[in-house]
């Protein structure tokens, strides 16, 4: 699964939280570095099979309240079934009326095919599905392999295994995309560079909402 224009792609959520519960996502694309190939292997040994799915829903205006309340409707089902980690109508910030969902699969493509071969089996959930469906302008799908765990620990975050635990009130996601050269290991490159300087970033972010 590529990304266009070689995108490595993160998502820092609940930024008040302090600790900062980090959800990495990196492209699976190949990419120009300037380390020698050991930092490739590095990386490769410390991989976690999870993936991401980030769903978008580009909704028609006039449909926007209706597909909002047949989502609430049948949240409780959408987690007993797949595991969800974000549902967002973001208001601001670039397209509106797009409703984006986030999953987690911690066994791959294999566990994502297989509890969506559940899900599709689930005549409430097609229910569901083909009621919604008339509000959708169209729709997307995309698929990111989970940040190495040696990246997750230097965050100090649970990554597609955060579940909202210890959260205090609403929080602020923040959605990063990074454009790298090509080359074979400028990923691997750039996570340990990140890696080392990620925890002095999440202690200021502290020192910062600390503030307020």
């Amino acid at each position: 699964f590529f990304l266009q224009n070689f995108e490595l792609v993160f998502l820092l959520s609940r930024l008040k939280f302090r600790g900062l519960q980090i959800m990495l996502w990196r492209s699976v694309v190949s990419t120009r570095s300037r380390v020698t190939a050991a930092a490739y292997q590095t990386s490769k040994r410390h991989a976690s099979s999870g993936i991401f799915e980030l769903r978008q829903y580009h909704l028609k205006p006039e449909c926007v309240g209706s597909y909002m309340k047949e989502a609430t409707a049948s949240s409780d089902l959408r987690k007993s079934l797949v595991p969800l980690r974000l549902f967002s109508l973001p208001e601001v910030g670039g397209e509106l009326n797009v409703a984006s969902h986030l999953y987690f699969y911690e066994g791959g493509m294999k566990d994502r095919a297989a509890k969506r071969k559940v899900s599709g089996a689930n005549a409430e959930w097609v229910s569901f599905v083909n009621q919604s469906r008339s509000g959708v302008r169209w729709q997307e799908s995309r698929i990111y392999a989970e940040a190495p765990q040696f990246v997750l620990d230097a965050g100090n975050a649970k990554g597609g295994r955060w579940e909202g635990d210890g959260v205090d009130g609403p929080g602020v996601y923040e959605y990063r995309k990074y454009q790298l050269p090509l080359g074979y290991v400028t990923v691997p490159n750039f996570l340990e560079i990140y890696a080392e300087g990620v925890a002095e970033k999440i202690q200021h972010q502290d020192l910062f909402n600390n503030l307020f």
